[in-house]
């Protein structure tokens, strides 16, 4: 078998071969001024340079287009894998468990014991059982009340009775309802006693008596509005359709008739869409009604001068 040395030899003296014998002459071991003498077995080798290049571009080609063709399906991985993260906030977990592990956290408390400032203390984490002396409905922002329904007595003896049963409490709920959301969030800032005296409470959270926070009674998600209306739209429209004659030939022109009904069904769908639309954009409707028992969480130590006394005009 030929190396690939005589195989090159041979090819050159092929090419040689046929250049002679065609009607054009050859150029001979001279060459012209000032241009480079070459050979057949250069202009093979030139050749087999410039075929490898060729092949070596098409590799390269080859690889691109891959690399193209690969990148639809790697960007609909990432799309993905962005959508999970924004649904399940792993990323977020995940970085919370790392900064908890790296967090440097100092072996003790930078305080220590403290004693009670007196004797008439409320200290945080104690709840005010109450009673709504009033409904709440979501739909509108407002304040609201609502009554002390037994007495609540000093945190470190229970002696020392701190708020009388039948003070009155007021506050404010949040009447902006996230969808899904079932609970009402209630702030309560001001304790008034049966005697007109008053503390503040600086925004204690209000807890139903199970200890989650938020009121939950009645819930209003509007589904029956919805449906009514998509249900009123789709008749009105199908009404309006079988009303006219149909058609049975592609060539004959629609009447006048037909012509305003596809129109009147047209904009039948486009304000059921409205509606639909319209009516998917609003918010649950939470109610809680009068009686509805709760505590308030004190989420701050109530420094009392004395148990309650009434107080003396």
């Amino acid at each position: 078998e030929l190396s690939a040395e005589e195989k090159l030899r041979l090819a050159a003296f092929r090419q040689e071969q046929e250049a002679l014998a065609a009607p054009t002459p050859i150029r001979g071991g001279s060459s012209l001024a000032g241009s480079p003498a070459t050979t057949p077995l250069n202009d093979v080798l030139q050749q087999v340079g410039s075929l490898a290049s060729l092949l070596g571009a098409r590799k390269a080609l080859g690889s691109t287009d891959a690399s193209a063709n690969g990148l639809a399906p790697a960007r609909a991985q990432s799309q993905t894998d962005k959508d999970y993260d924004q649904q399940n906030e792993q990323s977020r977990k995940q970085m919370f468990m790392e900064q908890t592990r790296t967090r440097t956290v100092s072996s003790y408390l930078k305080s220590t014991r403290t004693p009670p400032l007196g004797k008439y203390e409320l200290k945080m984490g104690w709840d005010i059982p109450a009673i709504l002396e009033q409904g709440i409905n979501s739909d509108l922002p407002g304040e609201v009340k609502a009554l002390v329904r037994s007495n609540v007595y000093d945190t470190a003896t229970g002696k020392y009775l701190l708020i009388p049963q039948g003070s009155r409490l007021v506050g404010v709920y949040d009447s902006q309802i996230a969808y899904g959301q079932n609970r009402l969030q209630v702030i309560w800032t001001r304790i008034i006693y049966p005697d007109g005296s008053s503390i503040n409470l600086d925004g204690m959270m209000g807890q139903d008596i199970q200890g989650m926070t938020g009121f939950h009674d009645q819930v209003d998600n509007h589904y029956k509005r919805l449906i009514v209306s998509a249900l009123l739209t789709s008749a009105f429209a199908a009404g309006i359709e079988l009303s006219q004659r149909q058609s049975t030939s592609l060539l004959t022109t629609p009447t006048a008739g037909q012509t305003a009904s596809a129109a009147v069904g047209q904009q039948l769908g486009e304000l059921g869409s409205e509606v639909t639309r319209k009516n998917l954009s609003i918010q649950p409707t939470i109610k809680v009604p009068v009686g509805y028992r709760f505590n308030v969480r004190v989420n701050r130590d109530i420094l009392f001068e004395a148990p309650y006394t009434p107080v003396e005009m």
